[in-house]
């Protein structure tokens, strides 16, 4: 198990986010913060958590329990940081979610009590696909099929320098020992109401737990944002939103400690 040899995962890859022009996650970290309370170190504490649930759930490729802090096998890393915050009993479970810090608890009581508060942050982020869209000239038909949205992530995907398998899917590679991959769902419903992707990591013949493909919110904190679609024009935003992930997923995993097989030095 390695400790505190680790790249930033969430900073990097919303750097990486960022530098595409993809901002939605804002939306979520930036209204959470606010929450804070001056004079405290909360947002100091909020942010660090953030850092250290990325770092565990992406190394550990998702074989954890976030709201019981439990591990499925022996951890690729572990947060000391987090575990003296539960022993101290700073931090705790809260609404399905681990760890909530004060600021962010205040920001889901506030989102539960009152509708009109959830749906100005939608529009917020919707404001953000909107221009996104009109910039590079994406529009799509409003019945999009499976063979469309396999050729329209292909077309997306070339843009960051990423090719299509045989099975649809967009691949990274994992220096030859695996590979992060953008898949579609098959099933999906129309209209489309949530960007139809998923991401699978398989790492020296070991794939990431089931939970993965619905819980990137894990690693960077507000990407529900990017999912959700309120017309097709804002596939595109939530498509590259997937396609960067990935590819800055795969070289966080690269340059890791945690990409070190067993019996390596650190």
């Amino acid at each position: 198990m390695i400790s505190s040899a680790q790249p930033n995962i969430r900073r990097f890859i919303e750097a990486e986010l960022e530098s595409s022009d993809l901002f939605a996650h804002r939306v979520f970290q930036e209204e959470v913060e606010q929450y804070a309370s001056e004079g405290t170190d909360e947002l100091d504490v909020q942010r660090r958590c953030w850092d250290e649930v990325a770092n565990e759930y992406a190394c550990n490729l998702g074989h954890m329990s976030i709201v019981k802090r439990e591990f499925f096998d022996q951890p690729v890393y572990r947060s000391d940081y987090l575990d003296e915050l539960v022993k101290t009993g700073r931090t705790r479970a809260c609404n399905g979610h681990w760890p909530m810090q004060a600021c962010e608890t205040r920001f889901a009581h506030r989102l539960e009590a009152d509708s009109t508060y959830g749906f100005s942050l939608t529009e917020r982020a919707s404001a953000m696909k909107a221009a996104y869209a009109s910039r590079f000239g994406f529009d799509v038909s409003t019945d999009v099929s499976h063979a469309d949205l396999v050729n329209i992530v292909a077309a997306r995907a070339e843009r960051f320098g990423m090719l299509a398998d045989s099975q649809g899917g967009i691949r990274a590679d994992l220096g030859g020992r695996g590979s992060v991959r953008v898949a579609i769902e098959k099933g999906y419903s129309r209209p489309i109401f949530q960007v139809p992707l998923f991401v699978q990591v398989e790492l020296d013949g070991r794939h990431a737990d089931k939970s993965f493909r619905d819980c990137l919110r894990h690693i960077v904190p507000g990407f529900s944002y990017f999912k959700l679609v309120r017309s097709n024009r804002e596939l595109a935003y939530g498509i590259d939103a997937y396609l960067v992930f990935a590819k800055a997923l795969s070289k966080c995993l690269v340059a890791s400690s945690a990409f070190q097989m067993p019996g390596e030095s650190s």
